[in-house]
């Protein structure tokens, strides 16, 4: 099971990838995968009807799209072998991409007074571009104000963050000598 091509594409580069759909982000899935590999098959699974922008951006991506709900993933020790629906059909599959949603921690930043922001892929803290939020004094970064981060980007996000805190401590501490 996988969630990110960057993370995890290349292992799976040329196979045949199954995208389970919950809403249209299985559409991204597929557009992203579909760079790897030229076998995507997007089950809908009952979950989702791709509006007709959606269908046709999949067939131009030559996805084949299967509508009944999914009855079980077929899998030897830790590898899906297939996916079985529920009209009895198996496809063979030798990968399985899902698009969760990723949430970042919002309780302590709306007990101070923020307000949560959700977005396609989940919730996130808003901010500005140096991770200032609206709430004076309250910065976050990395997966907090953009949940799809990865851990690289993320740390450097944290980095940026604390140096933009840090020049705006050093400007309040000089305007307090100044007053």
């Amino acid at each position: 099971m996988l969630h990110c091509p960057f993370c995890h594409g290349w292992e799976v580069r040329d196979q045949r990838i199954a995208i389970i759909a919950n809403d249209e982000r299985a559409v991204h899935q597929a557009m992203l995968f579909r760079q790897l590999s030229d076998q995507i098959t997007v089950f809908l699974n009952e979950t989702f009807e791709p509006a007709d922008d959606h269908m046709k951006q999949l067939a131009a991506l030559n996805a084949t799209i299967v509508k009944p709900r999914i009855k079980r993933l077929v899998v030897e020790r830790t590898q899906v072998q297939a996916v079985e629906t529920g009209d009895g059909r198996v496809f063979d599959v030798d990968a399985v991409v899902v698009a969760p949603h990723f949430n970042a921690r919002t309780e302590l930043y709306e007990a101070l007074g923020g307000t949560e922001e959700v977005v396609l892929f989940g919730k996130q803290i808003p901010t500005d571009a140096r991770g200032m939020t609206k709430v004076p004094g309250v910065w976050a970064a990395g997966n907090a104000n953009q949940p799809m981060t990865m851990v690289s980007a993320a740390a450097a996000a944290g980095v940026g963050v604390g140096t933009a805190v840090h020049g705006d401590l050093l400007v309040a501490d000089l305007n307090q000598g100044l007053a």
